[in-house]
């Protein structure tokens, strides 16, 4: 359960991190929530939007050389420089890396979206929020393997980790503000 002390702070520039969990081209062929297209269009208007922004992005797979094959083209043109850390973990913050690297960026609300869903998602979302995190789950970047997952699967797991948003619903606060015209360019 969240904490109900905790004084209300919107996403921002300042406080927020991208974490993308898992957007692999062999999970994509699995995806049955979302057409294809329409997710990696979703997911790369995410990082184009969090790059804009200038949020720290950290970008993860997990049995990239053997199972589940690289991140998606399109994910990975679209954050030129960014460091892909492959795992073996099933709970992306179970990994060291993974948990070094999103500690390194200093924030404390942490944006997730993954594939799938209820696993790669929400796991590392739960796992922030025991750490005293704040956790979003980008909800229309995070594809999974059935309609009824994709509706039921979040529904299953600890409440106090989900604040689901869509991509818009996250910058989206101040249409006047320069950087929320900047994000939304991908959109």
């Amino acid at each position: 359960m969240s904490n109900p002390t905790r004084t209300y702070e919107p996403l921002t520039s300042e406080n927020a991190a991208l974490v993308l969990v898992d957007h692999q081209v062999g999970l994509m062929t699995g995806v049955r929530d979302y057409s294809i297209a329409e997710l990696k269009h979703n997911v790369v208007a995410l990082a184009k939007a969090a790059k804009a922004l200038k949020l720290p992005i950290v970008l993860t797979t997990t049995a990239r050389d053997s199972m589940w094959g690289p991140t998606f083209p399109e994910l990975v043109e679209a954050l030129p420089g960014v460091q892909i850390i492959d795992r073996s973990s099933v709970n992306a913050f179970d990994d060291p890396r993974v948990a070094g690297a999103i500690e390194a960026t200093g924030r404390r609300k942490l944006i997730f979206a993954g594939l799938s869903l209820e696993v790669c998602a929400a796991f590392p979302a739960i796992a922030a929020v025991g750490k005293g995190l704040d956790a979003y789950v980008a909800v229309d970047a995070c594809g999974t393997f059935s309609k009824t997952k994709h509706q039921v699967g979040p529904a299953k797991d600890d409440a106090s980790w989900r604040h689901p948003v869509r991509l818009r619903d996250s910058y989206d606060r101040d249409s006047q503000r320069q950087h929320s015209t900047r994000g939304r360019q991908g959109l």
